[in-house]
């Protein structure tokens, strides 16, 4: 059996989430309530484990049930050349990540978030998918989308997250 995409991915993912889930322990609990600052970190890292491990078993699966690998050959299945991967909107997700996490102080959360969703949604989008009519339902959708986060957590959850130039 042959490691595979999923089960590298889901090895990585898996423990990153132990990391995480770990470094919430060392998370001052505030108060009397059973519900402190660390409970989300820890729902987040047990939820990000549980889909490491599907992912494992995916990836397990899938490589149990493959042919074996053949010769280098560069044809697919039906004769054709087979098309190198694309990791440009890897790289370009990673540049907006850092930016975005680099803005978010000085932005603000609607802002930063608002403008990240959008270029995210423009990196993820198919080609046909980037016209006016498009673009427009992305804005929207980019500035709800910041704006109900920002309000669920400030007024729901009362956890302050940066206003930048709102405040």
């Amino acid at each position: 059996m042959q490691l595979n995409k999923d089960m590298v991915v889901g090895a990585v993912l898996g423990a990153l989430a132990s990391g995480y889930g770990l470094a919430s322990f060392g998370i001052d609990q505030a108060g009397v309530s059973q519900v402190g600052p660390a409970f989300l970190p820890r729902v987040i890292a047990a939820l990000m484990l549980l889909l490491s491990v599907l992912l494992l078993v995916q990836g397990w699966r899938r490589a149990r049930h493959a042919p074996a690998p053949q010769a280098d050959t560069a044809q697919g299945e039906g004769g054709e050349v087979a098309e190198r991967p694309n990791y440009l909107p890897v790289l370009l997700t990673l540049l907006l990540l850092g930016t975005y996490i680099g803005l978010l102080e000085p932005l603000g959360f609607v802002p930063a978030t608002a403008g990240y969703l959008l270029l995210q949604f423009n990196i993820s989008a198919p080609r046909g998918q980037r016209h006016l009519r498009a673009q427009a339902f992305y804005l929207v959708l980019a500035v709800v989308l910041a704006w109900a986060v920002n309000y669920a957590f400030v007024e729901g959850f009362d956890v302050m997250l940066p206003q930048g130039i709102l405040e």
